[in-house]
């Protein structure tokens, strides 16, 4: 969102800046980082903030290539494949190959992840960015977080942090739903 501010000239509004604060608030209130036993480490809080800055710019980057006429398929084939060969420089590969080239299922199995896990979502939220404002994406795009820990308790038995766990995930649903209601001003006529 700040950086949709700064590159796009968006319009920081008051419904913006609320929003921003309960989906950030409702996030770590979900992971645990609020009310729950989680605790952050230097290292661990400076990956996260390295993440959630290129996962910003990728918000930026694409906005800038639909602009200028790139397709949201064409945006999302190129990030993968700077994201690959970025991978394989910094990489030791050989035991993530060996995991998933272990037999016919594990191939399929990896490569049913990686579309479901990666591929489509980068699609969906690339498409995204054609219809909505990237400050609005990004306030939507905090649902992720949300969307795994609920899965990972439901499915993994994973503990939620009661009540801030739950108190997380229904301030990210808030947050969501703020940021896209739509205020008409008083000059505008009633329709």
């Amino acid at each position: 969102m700040l950086f949709s501010l700064i590159f796009f000239k968006e319009k920081m509004t008051v419904m913006k800046g609320i929003s921003l604060i309960l989906a950030v608030l409702g996030c770590a209130m979900t992971t645990g980082v609020i009310g729950g036993n989680l605790t952050v480490t230097l290292a661990g809080f400076l990956f996260g903030l390295g993440s959630g800055i290129c996962y910003a710019l990728y918000s930026i980057f694409s906005r800038f290539a639909l602009d200028r006429g790139y397709e949201p398929f064409t945006i999302t084939l190129y990030t993968f494949l700077f994201s690959a060969v970025f991978c394989l420089c910094v990489t030791d590969i050989r035991p993530v190959a060996g995991v998933v080239f272990a037999d016919i299922g594990s191939v399929g199995y990896a490569v049913l992840f990686a579309l479901v896990s990666c591929v489509l979502p980068y699609v969906f939220y690339t498409l995204g960015l054609k219809y909505i404002k990237s400050s609005t994406a990004s306030i939507i795009a905090t649902v992720e977080p949300v969307v795994a820990t609920v899965v990972g308790a439901v499915v993994f038995a994973e503990p939620l942090a009661v009540p801030f766990g739950y108190l997380g995930v229904g301030l990210v649903f808030l947050s969501v739903v703020l940021i896209n209601i739509k205020f008409k001003s008083k000059s505008q006529p009633q329709k």
